[in-house]
């Protein structure tokens, strides 16, 4: 499965938001994740995240998570975050390799090939993280329906990728998707891509 492929099962769970209540998870619901520091913004609390060595951002409470990791056989490691207010639910997407394996551009590329083979033009663009030596951006639109409603209608998402070099050869991948539409939930994705940080310690 590609890394789109994945993305896109991912997405799906944040459709659920929309269309059911939380339980409509079963078994691959997250727990929350007690948080380990957090700041105020205007709108609602954030909470600042780390989910692997050097990076950090910060998202919205309510927030949910998976417990670990999950790595595939291409030694590319998963965390997912679900934003749960129901009103402005978000999926955060963050993947992560190790070891030298991949960087941000090479990243951008297979991200570039991959949604192609799903009918989506991405175009991944220089851009600045801090603390990153060298990072890409890229939007994009998809619909998804929820695999366990059939009846449900597709909806339409946007979303955001940044993909990042990092210390002791990290190389990560953050995609965000919110439905399409949502004033605040396109305010939330730009305040996590702003507070994307990239450290060596």
């Amino acid at each position: 499965m590609s890394l789109r492929e994945l993305r896109s099962a991912s997405a799906l769970l944040i459709v659920a938001a929309l269309v059911s209540s939380c339980s409509a998870h079963g078994s691959k619901s997250s727990e929350a994740t007690t948080p380990a520091a957090s700041s105020e913004s205007s709108t609602s609390k954030f909470v600042k995240h780390s989910p692997a060595h050097g990076l950090t951002f910060e998202a919205p409470n309510p927030i949910t998570s998976d417990k670990q990791p999950v790595k595939d056989d291409a030694g590319m490691s998963r965390i997912n975050y679900y934003v749960t207010d129901e009103a402005n639910p978000a999926l955060i997407d963050v993947e992560y390799y190790t070891d030298h394996s991949q960087t941000a551009a090479s990243i951008s590329e297979e991200d570039k090939k991959s949604y192609s083979e799903d009918g989506i033009s991405v175009s991944p663009k220089k851009t600045t993280v801090k603390g990153s030596s060298s990072a890409y951006t890229f939007t994009w639109e998809q619909s998804a329906t929820p695999p366990w409603n059939n009846d449900t209608k597709e909806i339409d998402l946007s979303c955001q990728a940044i993909v990042a070099d990092g210390p002791s050869g990290y190389a990560y991948g953050v995609y965000i998707c919110t439905p399409k539409g949502n004033t605040k939930g396109h305010e939330m994705t730009q305040n996590i891509i702003k507070s994307i940080e990239i450290k060596s310690s």
